[in-house]
């Protein structure tokens, strides 16, 4: 707890170079919060409490973490499906 008013959990990201990059985008888009990235012009200084996700339920382990979300961002993880479907018929 952050003086008592927020949870927060630090993981190192998962992946390698651009495949990093998208786990954590889909990371952000499970969570709703907003993805923080220098090519958005979005730095970390400039991060809000409102660019923040939320979870029902983070488990971190040593070699993995599990998020359980409160599955409001349907439509929104829909759409990253839908995205990543297109991105696999075109390569």
């Amino acid at each position: 707890k952050m003086r008592g008013v927020l949870d927060v959990a630090a993981i190192k990201a998962p992946g390698f170079g651009n495949r990093r990059r998208d786990y954590t985008q889909d990371i952000a888009i499970a969570t709703g919060a907003s993805f923080v990235a220098e090519e958005l012009g979005i730095t970390l200084d400039s991060v809000t409490l409102d660019m923040l996700g939320t979870a029902d339920r983070i488990v971190v382990g040593k070699e993995s973490t599990t998020i359980v979300t409160d599955g409001k961002q349907e439509e929104a993880i829909e759409a990253r499906i839908a995205q990543l479907r297109k991105e696999a018929e075109l390569a």
